[in-house]
């Protein structure tokens, strides 16, 4: 899903940084364009799902869908960012089974596993060395990280279901369209690997305990001043969410931040030749 902010002010604080305070009054603020649009896109931008899901995600993160296995998509090398996807089907293991899904009403649904129904792939983040060596306190940062499931008591039967996903938050300079990138618009990317961590970003731009969290981090790594200079750069923020099931009810215990630091990059990145290329691909697959 694509979310256009068309009032986004100037003044830069915590929460507009990753989630713009129009965001909450979505009716009002913002406009909601499910087809992909053309270039240039010369507005800030939210992008909502994984590349597996948004093919507008797809394309800033450089991910193309896999030849002969739906939804596993591969990387083209586009841009080596700090955080990135993990759908490759040499690497993904379609063992995921979690089929328990909340909605935005608070309701939730179970779907019965038998033989017939497929394993969902399990998509996972991978950090680069150097985003590792950064993260790294006392302790090995592993180069790639995957949901972890536990079985709970559901409906009086144990089932197992997502107990750990995570939800990526990534900003960068609008590399949708140049003009963009040269007037210092940008885009965010707000994703889960699955559905539960991208729900999870509710608890985010709700909870102030959780703004204030990511406030004092982005700030902690000067990532705030960068922001307020108009900096060509990029940051990402990997939170990591635990979930509990009341029922069929799934619940958000905690949401953290992944080695408690947020990664900021780009600052020698050609960001104008990657609008290019990514300019490029949209009209292409817009044809």
């Amino acid at each position: 899903m694509f979310l256009k902010d068309k009032s986004f002010p100037n003044t830069v604080r915590v929460q507009k940084l990753l989630v713009s305070d129009s965001l909450r009054n979505v009716n009002s603020n913002i406009q909601f364009e499910t087809q992909p649009f053309n270039v240039p896109v010369s507005t800030n931008a939210y992008l909502v799902g994984s590349p597996a899901s948004e093919v507008m995600a797809a394309r800033m993160f450089g991910y193309k869908p896999e030849t002969g296995f739906e939804g596993h998509h591969i990387f083209t090398g586009l841009a080596e960012y700090p955080f990135r996807w993990v759908m490759d089907h040499n690497i993904v293991q379609c063992e995921a089974t979690h089929h328990l899904q909340r909605h935005h009403d608070g309701t939730a649904t179970y779907h019965k596993i038998d033989a017939d129904t497929p394993k969902l792939p399990n998509w996972g983040i991978e950090l680069d060395e150097q985003t590792r060596k950064h993260l790294s306190t006392n302790g090995k940062v592993p180069k790639r990280l995957y949901p972890v499931e536990t079985n709970f008591l559901i409906e009086g039967e144990r089932k197992k279901l997502l107990s750990t996903d995570y939800l990526l938050i990534t900003r960068i300079p609008n590399v949708f369209s140049r003009d963009a990138v040269d007037q210092n618009k940008f885009v965010v990317s707000i994703a889960g690997t699955h559905g539960m961590g991208t729900i999870a970003f509710e608890k985010v731009i709700n909870d102030q305990r959780a703004r204030m969290m990511i406030g004092e981090a982005l700030h902690k790594e000067n990532i705030l001043q960068s922001v307020r200079n108009k900096e060509h750069v990029g940051f990402q923020v990997l939170l990591e969410v635990k979930l509990d099931y009341r029922n069929t009810v799934p619940i958000f215990k905690e949401v953290r931040i992944y080695g408690e630091k947020p990664v900021l990059f780009g600052g020698n990145w050609d960001w104008f030749s990657m609008a290019k290329s990514v300019e490029k691909r949209t009209l292409e697959e817009n044809m």
